[in-house]
């Protein structure tokens, strides 16, 4: 059974546009989606401290269009390995602009960051960040729940990279955020900082491409955590 939305928490952004980006506003909710593909499949995988693969397999999203909630996400993930695994189907509100939340699995609270992965939801790839606070969703249980994080997100530019087995020019969009090391916020084996790297193209609606790392603390040696990466397959 999907769970219900979770509750909404704002932090601030602070936004750098790049002087060649064109603005356009994709900050509004009503903002339509393309209706014909609304269904992405990624390859997931995890590395640990080590390099090591902690979990790897599929993370599927899927929109429907509720009347009574609007537009919704239904995530669903299927991971494996050595040590633990992640199966579960959840339900999350859609930010069709600057954005930052949680995908949690309701078993084991393990959750999964997404950073705007409908960014790009317009017919060009001139992106436009808003300067109004944007939705930010973090499930009270998740280290991420802390109202400390500072977090700034760039347009970086344009990249080529591989995209369904073509070089493609993407627009690569970064997320940095820090929060302090003290007790009740970042301590050891903890992430105190965040960056995430994501790829849009013009022919795709929702990411193609993002790479989460999560580093320790900073005070206590800053040291890569975990890595994350979805690739879109089709």
């Amino acid at each position: 059974m999907l769970k219900t939305l979770n509750t909404i928490f704002l932090i601030f952004f602070t936004i750098h546009l790049s002087a060649k980006q064109k603005a356009i506003d994709l900050h509004d909710d009503n903002t339509p989606i393309q209706k014909n593909n609304n269904i992405w499949n990624y390859r997931y995988e995890e590395l640990d401290i080590n390099g090591g693969i902690t979990q790897q397999g599929l993370a599927v999203f899927q929109l429907l269009n509720d009347e009574s909630k609007g537009l919704t996400e239904i995530a669903s993930y299927d991971l494996t390995g050595p040590i633990s695994s992640n199966k579960f189907e959840v339900a999350n509100k859609v930010y069709l602009s600057n954005s930052l939340y949680d995908v949690t699995n309701p078993q084991n609270r393990h959750a999964f960051l997404q950073f705007s992965p409908y960014l790009n939801n317009a017919l060009d790839l001139n992106i436009n960040f808003s300067n109004k606070t944007p939705d930010t969703d973090f499930p009270v249980y998740s280290y991420h729940h802390d109202n400390s994080w500072t977090l700034t997100s760039e347009v970086v530019g344009s990249e080529q990279i591989l995209y369904l087995g073509k070089s493609t020019t993407a627009i690569k969009v970064t997320l940095n955020g820090t929060r302090p090391t003290a007790q009740g916020h970042c301590y050891q084996g903890q992430p105190g900082r965040i960056n995430i790297e994501s790829w849009y193209v013009k022919e795709n609606k929702r990411f193609v491409k993002q790479i989460i790392r999560q580093y320790n603390c900073l005070a206590i040696g800053n040291t890569l955590l975990t890595k994350e990466t979805y690739e879109l397959i089709k």
